[in-house]
């Protein structure tokens, strides 16, 4: 079944500046392949995918294959419950641009090699994160926690008060999961650290996974799956964040 975004959906707006740190996609389900069967399909996917041969012969026991592209940004990983890949923030464009051709050799694999009909379950993982510093994080953190996310979210965190004497560094953390309709969930987990009197480190992780997505419609749920996940994001942090991404310089 096609997914539909709940949310208004407009156009997404044009970032010159981002604090995406990665982003992974990932395709779980049940299988039936025995390590060997899953050896002899995909060695033959591996070469043809990625025009390279395989010099080495896997282990006998070896039923997980991890591919690395030459730019450190991209990786690959194919197991017999499951396959993904994720991208640095150096070669991360758009999802259509970068997400979706990779997707694309996620179903293939599925498909070809494990002969997967539908997957249990679909995921897309963004992990966000603006490092800050300043003169005195201990004194300035319910501000940089304010200037970060909507206040609508954050305060609660924003009321945490360090000891005056001696202040420690600390991470304050809070998950929200909503409910979308046809077993899709988006889940926002904040997250606000001191790491020491001049750093701190605020994060935005967020996740939407749907279940039971048939492989023909893979490529076309994770499109509406990663605008909801837009949609989570413009609704969590704060509109001078926001400013500050559209921004050329500081």
């Amino acid at each position: 079944m096609l997914l539909t975004n709940p949310y208004t959906k407009g156009d997404h707006l044009t970032f010159r500046r981002t604090f995406l740190r990665q982003t992974e996609v990932r395709a779980d389900f049940t299988h039936s392949l025995s390590t060997a069967e899953f050896q002899r399909r995909v060695i033959p996917f591996l070469e043809s995918t990625f025009k390279k041969p395989c010099e080495e012969e896997p282990p006998k026991e070896a039923n997980r294959v991890e591919v690395n592209m030459d730019n450190k940004q991209e990786r690959f990983v194919f197991d017999v419950s499951g396959a993904s890949f994720s991208i640095g923030p150096k070669t991360y464009r758009t999802f259509a641009e970068t997400a979706v051709p990779m997707s694309q050799t996620l179903v293939g694999f599925l498909t070809n090699v494990m002969e997967v009909k539908t997957v249990d379950r679909l995921s897309i993982i963004k992990i966000n994160e603006w490092p800050i510093s300043s003169e005195d994080t201990f004194a300035n953190f319910s501000d940089m926690i304010g200037y970060t996310f909507q206040k609508k979210h954050v305060s609660d965190l924003m009321n945490y008060r360090f000891d005056k004497k001696d202040p420690q560094p600390t991470r304050l953390s809070k998950t929200a999961t909503t409910e979308i309709k046809g077993g899709t969930t988006l889940k926002a987990e904040l997250s606000a650290e001191v790491k020491s009197k001049e750093k701190a480190l605020m994060a935005l992780t967020l996740t939407v996974c749907s279940e039971g997505v048939s492989t023909e419609e893979i490529i076309p749920n994770l499109i509406v799956m990663n605008d909801i996940l837009y949609s989570g994001f413009m609704d969590t942090v704060s509109e001078d964040v926001i400013d500050l991404m559209r921004r050329a310089e500081l």
